[in-house]
């Protein structure tokens, strides 16, 4: 379970499952254990509803999605426009394939830059430490991930 309050839910009692971990892979953890131990187990749906009712305060998480905020709205455009006109849904398809181009040749571009910071690393054989600003004529990237440990 994960600690402290989540979004979407009021209730500070509530604990979450993480999110690859429904009620499904719990119940069939149950019919395991029960058949090792020679116990009779109910069905699922009997299970979930035991749940339910016994433990309502332990939900499963949703998933978050990792996807960009335009990934997001061009997604929904395109399961809008399931019964639209084609001109319609054509664009909605055009406008994700040029966002997601446009990520490629961003991704692209990062990986280039990575690369040769790399290759910087290596040549002066940089190891990461204290040093005076602009002592060395010399690029580096950091990545958010990096500066958010920081």
């Amino acid at each position: 379970m994960l600690p402290s309050r989540h979004p979407g839910h009021r209730d500070w009692h509530v604990k979450l499952l993480p999110t690859h971990v429904s009620k499904a892979p719990v119940w069939r953890l149950y019919m395991k254990s029960a058949k090792e131990l020679g116990e009779r187990a109910i069905c699922k749906s009997s299970f979930k509803v035991l749940w339910t009712q016994l433990l309502p305060h332990i939900r499963s998480c949703r998933p978050h999605t990792d996807l960009c905020w335009q990934c997001q709205q061009n997604n929904e455009q395109l399961i809008r426009s399931a019964n639209l006109l084609e001109e319609r849904k054509t664009a909605a398809i055009k406008k994700q394939q040029d966002h997601l181009q446009l990520v490629q040749k961003e991704r692209a571009i990062y990986n280039e830059m990575t690369a040769a910071c790399k290759k910087t690393c290596d040549d002066y054989q940089l190891f990461i430490g204290t040093s005076p600003p602009s002592s060395k004529k010399i690029r580096m990237h950091y990545s958010f991930d990096f500066a958010q440990q920081l």
